[in-house]
């Protein structure tokens, strides 16, 4: 029984027909979600998969959606990220340690680990 005491078989009628009439649309609700989360949020794809896993959504859907963010925007939406935060930071600090806190915020927005680091390489020049 459904939650609002529905029948198995009324719970699949209304689950296909929202389905045929576009209402219930996973590939377009990763799409939407990925678009969502990376343009306001600032989410990195790690953080963006884990969601949407998260909520049971295809792995070929998800795959499909990421594809969809331009990598020129993901590598500067990183530096951008990386601006923001390094305004915030308290001196005095050794390199290293500003390179740490750097990573780290990017890391926990769910950026791949190889692409913070050269990242966080080229900003601290």
């Amino acid at each position: 029984m459904a939650p609002w005491h529905l029948s198995r078989e009324v719970t699949d009628w209304i689950l296909e027909a929202l389905e045929k009439e576009g209402y219930w649309n996973e590939e377009r609700f990763a799409k939407l979600y990925v678009s969502g989360k990376f343009r306001l949020k600032k989410w990195g794809r790690n953080k963006i998969i884990l969601e949407l896993k998260q909520k049971n959504i295809p792995s070929k859907y998800i795959t499909k959606a990421l594809k969809e963010i331009d990598e020129t925007d993901y590598a500067q939406t990183m530096q951008d990220l990386l601006a923001k935060k390094a305004a915030t930071l308290k001196s005095p600090l050794l390199p290293r340690q500003r390179q740490q806190k750097l990573a780290n915020y990017l890391l926990q927005k769910g950026y791949e680990t190889e692409l913070v680091w050269k990242a966080v390489k080229i900003f601290t020049k």
